[in-house]
């Protein structure tokens, strides 16, 4: 592969550390790339940049005005939440964007809370979702990250049953490598330059943004989600990737939404008795790796663990970094055969992990309201296609084993 063709692709897909390593003798530095990145694009940057999204943006704020709107849309709408916060058992729903094409979007504002602001500026929550409820029975529905808006409208009591089409998996489908967000689309495939979050909601409270100003921002990410519609539909089309689309990722999106809403029971005293076990366990192993070392040391500094072992018990180094020699997992598993005190310094980190990203982080990651734990599963992340959870990770959980086991219940046991 050519230099700088080289040097370009691991800048792009942000491949720092090896960016740094393959560039140290070349004279193709990232200004120089970026210099150059930016001369070959300058006419598609001229035509782009400062391009606006059209559309008519309107607030509604009674509820048979929206009724009105409701009743003249047809079979397909796009809709968009705007919450709180991040958590659907915790958070809100502050103000909802709905369009039927790209020509018109309507925002719905129903828990803004700002000075001055009257009970006739925006919906009562209860009688709008009341009527949503039924509304929006058969209604074929796009979006972008549906799953988090499918997850705050079953909060409120809302099941939506019709066809689901989500740009953001469609992007993904179509193209597992590009960035999918929503803004990012909106300028890759379309040239449009949109008003970003952090710009609208700058405390990180959307409830006291003002109306107009939600207004202008929830029409935009549903008109923006409108317009990539039928582009990526027909991306996917041409790559014959339709059946993947419809038939397994987009039903695939409904079952995640429903595993995170139910959501993980966890035997909370178990875990609070482990971490106790473990607790009592590392301190015993540290114990006997000062034995073993003649004196007390950080077993967690890699610089004094360096010492002991290949200073002051003379262990032969296996390997050896930039800093000086390695004390990973490799070398210890390697040097277990020449002295005990290896054997017990793998155990102490493993353990040390365990309780630190297990007993003990899981209890705080449950849930106030529901006492449950909520991960997310991530459809739309990996470039291979497979599926990945965070918060937590549960792929990293040792749930079997003598350790972890019993520690998860179903979501409706009680702890």
């Amino acid at each position: 592969m050519h230099e700088e063709t080289f040097l370009t692709f691991l800048q792009k897909y942000e491949f720092g550390s090896l960016y740094k390593e393959f560039s140290k003798n070349s004279e193709l530095t990232l200004e120089k790339l970026m210099k150059k990145a930016e001369l070959k694009n300058v006419d598609t940057i001229n035509e782009t940049n400062g391009k606006e999204l059209s559309g008519e943006r309107i607030a509604i704020n009674n509820l048979e005005d929206f009724k009105t709107y409701w009743n003249s849309v047809g079979d397909t709408i796009c809709l968009d939440i705007e919450t709180d916060g991040l958590n659907f058992a915790s958070d809100r729903i502050i103000g909802i964007s709905f369009a039927a094409n790209i020509e018109k979007a309507v925002y719905i504002p129903l828990r803004h809370s700002y000075l001055g602001l009257t009970p006739n500026d925006q919906i009562e929550p209860k009688s709008f979702f009341d009527y949503l409820k039924d509304a929006i029975k058969g209604k074929n529905i796009i979006g972008h990250n549906l799953k988090f808006d499918l997850a705050f409208l079953k909060n409120e009591g809302i099941e939506v049953d019709g066809k689901l089409f989500d740009t953001l998996i469609a992007a993904y489908v179509a193209d597992p490598v590009r960035s999918n967000a929503l803004k990012a689309l909106g300028k890759s495939l379309l040239g449009f330059e949109v008003t970003e979050y952090k710009q609208v909601a700058k405390a990180g409270e959307f409830a006291s943004v003002d109306i107009k100003t939600a207004t202008y921002y929830g029409c935009q990410d549903v008109l923006l989600t409108m317009q990539l519609y039928p582009i990526l539909k027909k991306e996917i089309l041409e790559r014959g990737l339709t059946d993947l689309f419809e038939k397994l990722e987009m039903p695939l999106l409904n079952i995640l939404m429903d595993m995170e809403y139910t959501g993980i029971g966890l035997n909370k005293q178990y875990m609070k008795d482990l971490s106790i076990k473990f607790d009592a366990k590392l301190r015993q192993l540290e114990n006997n790796i000062h034995v073993y070392a003649g004196k007390p040391f950080n077993i967690n500094s890699p610089k004094q663990l360096s010492e002991i072992l290949f200073t002051d018990l003379k262990l032969t180094p296996p390997k050896k970094t930039k800093t000086g020699y390695s004390t990973d997992n490799e070398v210890l598993q390697i040097l277990q055969f020449e002295h005990p005190i290896c054997k017990e310094i793998i155990e102490y980190r493993e353990l040390a992990k365990l309780k630190n990203t297990y007993t003990d982080a899981l209890v705080e990651l449950i849930n106030p309201i529901t006492g449950k734990i909520h991960a997310s599963f991530n459809q739309a992340v990996t470039a291979t296609g497979r599926l990945s959870s965070s918060n937590p990770n549960l792929q990293n959980i040792p749930v079997r084993g003598e350790e972890g086991s019993f520690s998860f219940l179903h979501a409706n046991q009680e702890n």
